[in-house]
């Protein structure tokens, strides 16, 4: 089957690549404090069933 390129290269890097200008990267990678709280519950959760598989 032949080999097609789906995306361009700077359609490629515009998609993947991280994003340098100081305003776009504190929008991609700040979370919400609602994000927060529930990463910290789905934490809590994740270690106490760990230490309780541990405990058995």
């Amino acid at each position: 089957m032949a080999r097609r390129r789906l995306l361009t290269g700077d359609e490629r890097r515009r998609l993947f690549d991280p994003p340098v200008q100081e305003t776009a990267i504190i929008g991609h990678y700040t979370l919400l404090r609602k994000m927060l709280n529930w990463l910290g519950a789905a934490m809590v959760q994740q270690i106490a069933s760990v230490w309780l598989h541990k405990s058995l």
